[in-house]
């Protein structure tokens, strides 16, 4: 859990610029959050979702980088696509193991639609085949 009052981003802001580019993460309250529960101060990043497709220590240092950059930049539209392409690099290089060669898609939140993610890819996806 990640307390993001020290960056003045909220926690659903930063969901939604991470959800852009291809990282998964939720908004989460801190303790004695002073923000409401739909907006929150804080963001929960999870591991499974990497040791599954077997990134180890440097990918996730690589990934909190990745973070950090798009976080402290946002509205840098620039910024966003270099990231972006560079997550879409690390999903091809440690594709879901139960996805490797199928097609399937994924649902953005945040866009509130399906996005076709080609062979392996990231983020919560429905095998279309």
């Amino acid at each position: 859990l990640i307390d993001l009052r020290g960056m003045e981003i909220t926690g659903r802001q930063a969901e939604e610029t991470l959800d852009e580019i291809g990282i998964c993460a939720n908004r989460n309250s801190i303790p004695f959050d002073p923000l409401p529960a739909q907006t929150t101060s804080g963001l929960r990043l999870g591991t499974p979702a990497v040791t599954t497709r077997g990134l180890g220590s440097e990918e996730m240092k690589q990934i909190a980088v990745l973070i950090h950059k798009v976080l402290t930049d946002l509205g840098n539209e620039k910024t966003k696509s270099e990231i972006s392409r560079e997550v879409a690099e690390i999903s091809r290089r440690f594709p879901l193991p139960y996805l490797v060669g199928r097609p399937f898609v994924c649902y953005s939140l945040v866009r509130q639609k399906v996005v076709p993610m080609g062979m392996g890819g990231s983020k919560s996806c429905a095998i279309t085949k």
